[in-house]
Formats: C-alpha cells, structure tokens, sequence
C-alpha cells in the first residue's frame, strides 16, 4: 500500500520533515511582523505655502499600496530592507525612502526631501 512506503522513510527524513512543519508557522509570523508594523496611512504637505497639498501614502501588509496627492492615486508595491522602504511604481521607477520610528523620508523628484508622519488611527 502507498502509505506503508511513508511509514518506512527513514527517521532523519521524518526528523527534517517534523522540523520544517515545526518552523514554518515561525517563519510566517517573521514575514509579517515587519509588515504589520510598518503598514499604516503616512501623511505629510508638500508644495509652496500658496499652494500647500496633502500626500498620503497608504502601506497595506501584502506590500500592495497607494499614494494621493490633489484627488489623484497611484499604485504601487513596496519592500522593506533593513531601514529602507522601497516605493516601486508600476511603469518600473523605484523610490527609496527611510524608515525612522513613525516617520518616513523620501526624496521626491522635483519637489526634494519630505518627511511623512504614521496617521494615528
């Protein structure tokens, strides 16, 4: 019967097997956790002050997220590595930004350095 050539596998086999199916919901919770954390609404106002627009960028955990500016939304995917936050738009830009506690600082073409908060909910 096929369920007696599982049984016969040898014990270092099942050992591994029992060590992997062990781990796994660990490593679960270690790709989420950074996720989690960082996920959230971060806002900030750019532009001059006649002019002055809100931007909000929401972060979703799946690495799925939006930015808007003036009733305007894009999508985009990000990626945490170590304290930089990878923005990568959907036409293949990337913009990296810095994570500092609640805060987020990135570097934006043609309007420079900017600072987003967490939005407390």
């Amino acid at each position: 019967m096929p369920g007696d050539r599982i049984l016969s596998l040898p014990l270092s086999v099942w050992r591994l097997a029992m060590l992997v199916l062990a781990l796994l919901p660990l490593l679960g919770l270690a790709a989420c956790s950074g996720a989690d954390q960082i996920a959230g609404a971060y806002e900030a106002t750019i532009g001059p002050a006649a002019a002055v627009k809100k931007l909000v960028l929401h972060l979703k955990p799946d690495g799925e997220g939006d930015w808007t500016v003036d009733g305007e939304t894009v999508p985009f995917k990000w990626e945490r590595k170590a304290n930089a936050l990878l923005l990568h738009a959907k036409g293949g830009g990337v913009i990296t930004g810095t994570l500092h506690n609640d805060e987020l600082g990135l570097e934006l073409p043609a309007v420079g350095k900017i600072t987003l908060r967490k939005a407390r909910n």
